[in-house]
Formats: C-alpha cells, structure tokens, sequence
C-alpha cells in the first residue's frame, strides 16, 4: 500500500477531487500525506528515533531507501534480516495505530 500510495491520505484524497481542510490526525500541525504520518508525525518521529537509538542509527529524517540501505549495508544476513523485520514491524505499528484511530 505505501508503495503503491492506495491508503487514502487527505493528499491522495485531494487529487482525486475531494475538497477539505488537510491536516494530520495525532499531530495536528501539518497536512496528511503518507510520508508524513509514517515519518514525520511526532508520533512515528518517536518510534523512529527509538528505533535508531536501538540499532545506532542517528539521523535527521527516515525514510524507506535509507533505511533499507542502513538494513544491508555491511551487516551479517542475520543483522540484516532481523533489521528488515523490525523495520518492517514498525511500519506495521504505525499502520494500526492509524487504522485504529479512524475506527
């Protein structure tokens, strides 16, 4: 779905006609698009920034290239895969928690 951009964020929403107001369910403070509620939200920052301090990853922003290169690059495939898979649980988190959110 994220690579896809089918989850119906009020940018993707806009572009199909829908007229509204966008802003971010958690933070409030910034329009809704994907990047944003899976990266840059307060929320997402936090499990991202607890993420990188696991692992040693200090950075400005995430996002998917970079952390996938971060996953490969220079590690056994055991480090590597079980990076991709909390990576990819995260994700996941993130998801439901927004799922949820809406229900």
């Amino acid at each position: 779905m994220l690579i896809h951009q089918k989850l119906p964020t009020d940018n993707l929403l806009k572009d199909r006609g829908c007229k509204f107001a966008s802003i971010c369910c958690f933070c409030r403070s910034n329009e809704e698009y994907i990047k944003h509620l899976l990266f840059d939200c307060a929320f997402a920052k936090s499990l991202w920034n607890w993420f990188g301090k696991m692992v040693n990853l200090y950075t400005r922003s995430f996002d998917l290239e970079d952390l996938f290169l971060f996953c490969t690059h220079g590690k056994s495939r055991l480090c590597s895969l079980l990076l991709k898979a909390t990576f990819v649980y995260l994700l996941y988190t993130i998801w439901m928690v927004i799922s949820h959110h809406f229900h």
